[in-house]
């Protein structure tokens, strides 16, 4: 089953000083499969709760997803960010990851 994923890339800018800035460009929808997303949470002592969830997703293999876009998927209010693109003659899987902090 497919589902709309909007899909988010950043420009680096070399600016002043050699400062290298980021612009964001325009956000585009492709359609993809999410296969899987897992969850896992570390609490040890007084920090606070660490989240991970990693998201493994299918997409048509002429999609252009790339290493460090972000994904915005339905269902999460934040963005997953790409982390591992593997191209197949039959699908172009994709390994995203989002980190979060925060009370239990």
């Amino acid at each position: 089953m497919s589902v709309p994923i909007e899909v988010f890339r950043r420009e680096e800018l070399v600016g002043d000083r050699n400062v290298i800035g980021f612009s964001a460009l325009s956000a585009r929808e492709v359609y993809g499969s999410i296969r899987e997303v897992e969850s896992v949470w570390e609490h040890t002592g007084t920090n606070p709760v660490e989240w991970e969830y990693k998201a493994f997703i299918g997409f048509a293999p002429e999609e252009d997803i790339r290493p460090n876009d972000r994904l915005r998927l339905p269902g999460f209010r934040e963005s997953f960010l790409v982390k591992n693109v593997q191209r197949t003659r039959l699908f172009l899987a994709v390994t995203a990851i989002r980190k979060k902090r925060g009370d239990i």
